[in-house]
Parts: C-alpha cells; sequence; structure tokens
C-alpha cells in the first residue's frame, strides 16, 4: 500500500496556517496520508491553531518542541512518520491538489531517490488561485542530479517528496545546516534516480517574513559550509565537481562581501573567487573554508552551532 506522511514544520506561522491546512485537505488520491506538525517553539499560538483546524481528522500528530530550528524540526516529524512516503512542506507553503499524486507517481516510476516539481505564489489574505494544467505533467529524471545540487538547491522543503527508508538511511537532514532542503538533497542524490514532475507542487506566499532569504548571512554560509562538508566526506567527487563547487562558493562568498560590507578583508575574497577560476592545481575545500569568514556570523567550525531565532535579527545571526 503507498502512504504519505506530510511533514509540517511551524514557527510563528499562524497567519498563514488556515491556508496550509486547506491544501493539506484538498489533497487528492487514493492513499493513506498522515498529517505530523512539529511546532517549532512557536509564540504566536500556531500549535493551538494546528489543532483546531485539524480537529476530526483523527490522522494528525503534533509534536511541541523547544526551538531547535528547521532541519532539526524535520527531522522530528520523519522520526514519528509511519508511512512509505515523506512529503515535507513548509507552513506557510499551499500544496496543489494532485501534486501529492504527481509525485508519488515520479518516485514510484523511475524508482527515484527524490521527485520535485516547480512552485507558485499566493498572497495572504487573498483568494488563492490554483494553476491549471492541460494534462498531467509528464516526470523525468535529471541526468546529472549532482552538478545542479552544488550550483544550487533543487527546490525548497514543499516541493519535493522522498522514500522514508532513504530518509533514514541517510540520516536525515543536517541539524546544524539551517536550509534543511540542501543538505537532504545532496545526501539522497548520489543514492539513485532524481526525478522531475514539470508543474507547480506549492504555492509561496508572495511576502512571509521570517523566511531564511531574510537572513542571508546564515543562510548563504551554511550553504557554503555544507560545499565544503560534502568535498571533506565524499572524496569520490570527481575533479570536475570539486572545481564547481569552489567556483560556487567563491562567488557566492565575493558577492555577498560587494553587497553586505564587513570586517573581512575584500582582497581575501577576490583572491579565493581567482584561484577557484584559474586552471592550476588547488585546494578546493581550503578556498571554501576560509571563505566563510566573509559573511561574518559565528561559523560551525568554531563550535557554533545555529539558534533557529538568530534568524530574526537580521543578515549577521
Amino acid at each position: 500500500m503507498s502512504g504519505i506522511s506530510y511533514l509540517l514544520t511551524v514557527y510563528n506561522k499562524a497567519p498563514y496556517l488556515e491556508g496550509v491546512v486547506a491544501g493539506l485537505a484538498a489533497q487528492r488520491g487514493d492513499f493513506a496520508r498522515e498529517f505530523i506538525f512539529v511546532d517549532d517553539g512557536s509564540t504566536d499560538g500556531s500549535p493551538e491553531l494546528v489543532e483546531k483546524l485539524t480537529a476530526g481528522w483523527g490522522n494528525v500528530t503534533l509534536i511541541r518542541q523547544a526551538n531547535r530550528g528547521p532541519s532539526a524540526a524535520l527531522n522530528a516529524a520523519a522520526a514519528a512518520a509511519r508511512l512509505p512516503y515523506l512529503k515535507s512542506v513548509d507552513a506557510d507553503d499551499i500544496l496543489v491538489p494532485d501534486s501529492s499524486l504527481w509525485l508519488l507517481e515520479a518516485l514510484q516510476t523511475h524508482k527515484a531517490v527524490l521527485a520535485y516539481g516547480d512552485g507558485g505564489s499566493y498572497e495572504l489574505g487573498q483568494p488563492v488561485v490554483m494553476p491549471e494544467l492541460p494534462a498531467p505533467p509528464v516526470s523525468r529524471v535529471i541526468a546529472d542530479a549532482m552538478t545542479m545540487l552544488i550550483r544550487n538547491s533543487f527546490v525548497s522543503p514543499s516541493y519535493m517528496m522522498v522514500p522514508a527508508d532513504l530518509y533514514r538511511q541517510v540520516g536525515g537532514c543536517k541539524e546544524h545546516i539551517i536550509p534543511q532542503d540542501y543538505s537532504l538533497q545532496r545526501k539522497l542524490a548520489p543514492l539513485g534516480p532524481v526525478a522531475y514532475v514539470p508543474g507547480p507542487i506549492a504555492l509561496m506566499p508572495k511576502v512571509a517574513p521570517g523566511r531564511l532569504s531574510d537572513a542571508p548571512a546564515r543562510t548563504l554560509h551554511d550553504i557554503n559550509l555544507l560545499l565544503l562538508e560534502t568535498l571533506r566526506e565524499r572524496p569520490d567527487l570527481t575533479p570536475d565537481h570539486r572545481r564547481l563547487a569552489a567556483r560556487r562558493a567563491t562567488g557566492r562568498a565575493l558577492k555577498f562581501r560587494r553587497r553586505f560590507p564587513n570586517d573581512a578583508p575584500l582582497a581575501g575574497s577576490w583572491l579565493r573567487w581567482l584561484r577557484a577560476r584559474l586552471p592550476l592545481p588547488a585546494d578546493d575545500a581550503r578556498l571554501i573554508a576560509d571563505g566563510l569568514k566573509d559573511f561574518g556570523v559565528p561559523s560551525q567550525l568554531d563550535g557554533f552551532h545555529p539558534y533557529p531565532r538568530c534568524l530574526e535579527t537580521g543578515q549577521a545571526a
């Protein structure tokens, strides 16, 4: 039997929850389902609202935990899941009614380790208009998923679905990395095919204070840190992949330094950027590690572990 566990990580999302829960209720398909909400220390009444909106459903689990961040919250939800597929959902995103079926079929058709699709947007307080397709989208396998991942994450958590057994096999998300989708996707991609569904999976709010994009320093630092850890943990990566990682990381750091000046020497950022692009041997991991200081935030390399509410303080946690 196919079944989907919907994993919702909640941190102060009360204004969005009515639409999010309506999207869950509208999911079409003949499959078992359960809904696991992990409230990550909300202070706005979000967990009470979840209980009210899902009253009488009978297949809802609400877990409350101290504020630990989105990666830890998603891992907690996955640990409580009982069905064979995991559908992550940010608690301000609204799922398209057929999106679960599309992702489920893509995973099963291609025996994929991960399936993902596209997205859209909505405005809070306005009627939600669901996109319409002339026919169901036809999924396909991504030819070089690792190159795509080194360049950037595939998608947000709300756009993807994964097999539960593989999530647990790789140990879930890295909890010291704030963007939970990045670390999970990089763990899964080497294990098998990644399937893409060319259709809208979820709608994001056009404006949502508190998203990771509101804290670029912490978020971009962690993206580069994950690239560094990937190079250190995956000695089988090709030289092209390793150099691509160094180019992407040094370019990201330099762009940030130019946009948000801090105490780190700008000349060092330029030199690392140039070194990653010269056709000469280089320690790609070292170039990334040295550039973490460009973001002006405490680094996990120094024993720092991010406290998720640092996102509320702006770019420099």
